[in-house]
């Protein structure tokens, strides 16, 4: 009977308040660290999955009949317009899907368009840096009337769209883009000035010719 009393007794005991407040300080902690992790993961997958815009960038410029006025050489009769670009995708684990390229060049001081060119579209995997070699070819009549020697300075316009691919997924949605930069060169039809041009979004169409 004895026994039993002692028993009855011990199962009764009340529980102490201090045992409730270690639970509830336990769950509140355990709440705040699974806040923190949800969190952390959330500004992970938006910085991850929000696309920053590929860079252009005119690496040179050359005119070779401006060159020919001041040499011996044969091309005074070449319109040609000799620009390198250079194509930087800065997305961290996400590659970018670039349409054809359309390239107009103009006259920064008349708008008046030189002439048109454009690129293939190609792939490009994440942080990868694609140059490219374009020939642009003007209109005679306009080309004669405007190449003098002297320095000039030309607007290059690009447009074209581009696809993100995330985690191996094409994204469906395409981002169109227009980019525009000024290029000057000297009397001997080289580059001068600023190096490595950045082209700058604008909200122009380019005009297709």
């Amino acid at each position: 009977m004895a026994d039993l009393e002692e028993h009855d007794s011990d199962e009764s005991r009340p529980i102490l308040l201090d045992d409730y407040s270690e639970s509830e300080s336990s769950l509140c902690c355990l709440f705040l660290q699974v806040l923190i992790v949800l969190g952390f993961f959330s500004v992970v997958i938006w910085v991850s999955v929000t696309p920053k815009s590929p860079i252009y960038l005119i690496t040179n410029a050359y005119i070779p009949a401006l060159d020919a006025w001041n040499s011996t050489s044969n091309y005074s009769h070449n319109t040609s317009f000799f620009l390198n670009l250079e194509f930087f995708n800065p997305n961290e684990k996400m590659s970018i899907y670039y349409s054809d390229i359309c390239i107009n060049l103009y006259y920064s001081s008349t708008d008046a368009l030189v002439g048109s060119s454009s690129l293939p579209g190609f792939y490009q995997g994440y942080k990868k840096t694609t140059p490219y070699e374009v020939f642009v070819n003007a209109d005679k009549q306009l080309w004669k009337g405007n190449i003098t020697n002297g320095t000039k300075e030309f607007k290059a316009c690009m447009e074209n769209d581009v696809q993100y691919k995330i985690v191996g997924f094409k994204v469906k949605h395409q981002y169109r883009i227009y980019k525009e930069a000024y290029v000057s060169v000297d009397s001997n039809g080289k580059m001068i000035g600023e190096k490595n041009i950045k082209l700058h979004h604008t909200s122009k169409t380019i005009t297709k010719h």
